[in-house]
């Protein structure tokens, strides 16, 4: 029997999502887009109905956080937007299929029915299981040691993809899950490391020899790395999470020489390194990342992305990297468009590649 996921809100959706289907589906439920992420790291998944609109973690941010992670299931998207653009939106996230609410139950079952008889969730493409693989293998372990659920939806959505997230509560239950796991990275919240007693920093410490020693601060705090160095920790981190600053952590503790921040179907190259001899293994880490991130796209059914150029770049660089994304692009059936708010693309005087882009200088006309 095939599995699905609800996450929903309403209880009475759940219900009826749980009664209409439940004699053809195995139905798992969560309340909200934190709880239905943890039910994909322990559950196998064959579709997902997700609600657009909930406390704690919205259907856009947890839609964002499934295709990032890596989840192929369909995803069938509920919500009360009537607007075109919002709706293209929400399906430009990933989702397969979306419902206007009232939600019909038999609309529901025809839909679950056709994605589940077209689109087996674990099949992987065999041109692309060299992909899966090297993203397998860069995977960082992290553990965050929050009682707050907002917080914890607001990190998990900021995590970068290659970060396996596990969460707990407070320092003694982040003891127990250290017995059982090694992880890379531990992120504690100062309010959790205040109410914790004795030593269990120290044996935290001492269970996860290998583990990078976070804090978790309120920009009040003047001074973050000051202020975890006082608490026997390696580094710190403000909240509310920034993607970039989440990011940028990792990357060092992964020991990632990351070139892009990835938001979705958008990519913006990081600055050059200062060093010029250091260009040209900039632009070869950039054009991997890039065609990488352009495979994940084509995963979560984009059908379109776009490249940010926020950074100038020279031509002999930009060009070849350019051509290479467009040439995936195209393999793949993605449009690609520029954002070219730096003025970059104009200053050439000519086009990257022989191919008509669309190209826009402003985010905002990024559809």
């Amino acid at each position: 029997m095939q599995t699905l996921l609800v996450i929903d809100d309403s209880d009475s959706v759940r219900q009826v999502i749980r009664d209409g289907l439940g004699g053809d589906f195995r139905v798992l439920e969560a309340q909200n887009g934190l709880e239905g992420l943890k039910v994909l790291e322990r559950e196998r998944v064959d579709v997902v109905v997700l609600d657009a609109v909930m406390p704690v973690m919205d259907g856009a941010a947890t839609l964002r956080v499934v295709r990032a992670r890596g989840h192929r299931m369909p995803v069938i998207l509920l919500t009360s937007e009537t607007k075109t653009s919002r709706i293209g939106t929400l399906l430009a996230l990933g989702a397969q299929e979306l419902i206007v609410k009232p939600m019909r139950i038999e609309e529901l079952r025809r839909k679950v029915g056709e994605l589940t008889t077209t689109k087996p969730a674990d099949v992987i493409p065999a041109d692309d299981a060299s992909s899966a693989a090297r993203r397998a293998a860069a995977r960082l372990p992290v553990l965050l040691v929050d009682g707050n659920e907002g917080a914890v939806a607001r990190f998990w959505a900021a995590a970068p993809s290659f970060a396996d997230l596990e969460s707990c509560t407070d320092l003694t239950a982040a003891l127990a899950a250290g017995a059982r796991s090694q992880y890379r990275a531990v992120i504690l919240d100062a309010a959790a490391l205040q109410k914790a007693p004795g030593d269990l920093v120290g044996q935290l410490r001492r269970s996860q020899p290998g583990a990078h020693l976070v804090g978790v601060f309120l920009r009040t705090t003047p001074d973050r790395a000051a202020a975890a160095r006082e608490l026997g920790l390696d580094a710190g981190l403000y909240k509310p999470y920034v993607a970039e600053d989440v990011t940028h952590l990792l990357e060092g503790v992964a020991g990632l020489p990351r070139t892009i921040d990835a938001d979705g179907g958008r990519f913006t190259p990081h600055p050059l390194p200062a060093a010029v001899e250091a260009h040209g293994a900039f632009a070869s880490r950039l054009k991997e990342e890039l065609l990488a991130a352009v495979e994940q796209a084509a995963e979560a059914s984009l059908a379109r992305v776009w490249l940010d150029i926020a950074h100038p770049m020279p031509h002999p660089l930009l060009a070849p990297v350019v051509g290479a994304v467009y040439g995936r692009c195209t393999e793949l059936g993605l449009e690609l468009g520029i954002i070219d708010a730096a003025g970059v693309v104009a200053a050439m005087g000519r086009a990257l590649v022989d191919e008509p882009l669309r190209i826009v200088d402003s985010a905002d006309l990024a559809d």
